[in-house]
């Protein structure tokens, strides 16, 4: 399991690093979550972690509103899988 994670990490990250950890923690988490949840493993198979990602991703590119004077606000709100 945590060769998925590293795998995923890596792909998710094109190229992992220690900087993309400290300053990408957020996302981070949330492959970790779609790993692991409550101790329980929830998802081993690295392409529906990615999906699930991608599609979290263009879920927050919509949700983001322009506010004037071009400034970018993200929503509070992130998807997170219930199983």
């Amino acid at each position: 399991m945590a060769m998925v994670f590293v795998e995923t990490l890596d792909k998710c990250f094109e190229n992992v690093c220690e900087l993309d950890l400290i300053f990408h923690m957020d996302k981070v988490h949330y492959i970790l979550n779609e790993l692991v949840m409550g101790g329980m493993v929830l998802e081993t198979n690295m392409t529906e972690i990615i999906t699930r990602i991608e599609d979290q991703s263009k879920i927050e590119k919509q949700e983001v509103c322009e506010m004037p004077l071009g400034l970018r606000v993200a929503p509070v709100q992130t998807l997170y899988r219930s199983t």
